[in-house]
């Protein structure tokens, strides 16, 4: 595969928000012209931009039919599932001082928990560092419970 068309894979994937091989869910925007077989439950893109499905009953993946021109039509929507790491996986979460509204990235292991499956249930689990930062703000309010306006924003420190 050529350079090229690697780097219009990826920029396809960066539009439609997801990794290579990430899995997913597809819905149907019109059930009468676009179907989902029922047989599969998750789909996933590779490097290569072919669509892939997995077969609930085989646990294998086949090439499927749905292609990227018909994500970016609209034909299906992407649903992604939350992430939820596996024992001993790395996941970012937060560090926070409500003194000093210091709110940072840090990184934990899974181990099965009460603090995990806590985080976890407040959506405080993330897979990457950019979505933990990505949502500082949202956190700092649940967190908190003060509404997050632009001055306070600038006040979390990283």
């Amino acid at each position: 595969m050529t350079k090229s068309r690697v780097g219009f894979i990826q920029s396809a994937l960066n539009i439609l928000n997801v990794r290579v091989n990430e899995k997913f869910i597809l819905k149907s925007t019109n059930l009468l012209l676009y179907s989902i077989n029922p047989n599969f439950d998750f789909y996933r893109i590779d490097g290569t931009g072919k669509i892939l499905m997995h077969s609930k009953f085989q646990n294998t993946w086949i090439v499927s039919t749905i292609q990227l021109v018909d994500l970016f039509n609209g034909n299906y929507k992407i649903v992604k599932n939350r992430f939820k790491p596996e024992l001993n996986q790395l996941y970012y979460t937060y560090d926070f001082d409500s003194n000093i509204n210091y709110l940072k990235p840090i990184i934990r292991k899974w181990k099965n928990t009460m603090i995990d499956f806590s985080l976890y249930k407040i959506k405080f689990v993330f897979e990457t560092e950019e979505e933990c930062l990505n949502k500082i703000p949202w956190a700092y309010q649940v967190l908190t419970n003060k509404p997050v306006n632009k001055i306070l924003q600038t006040n979390i420190k990283l």
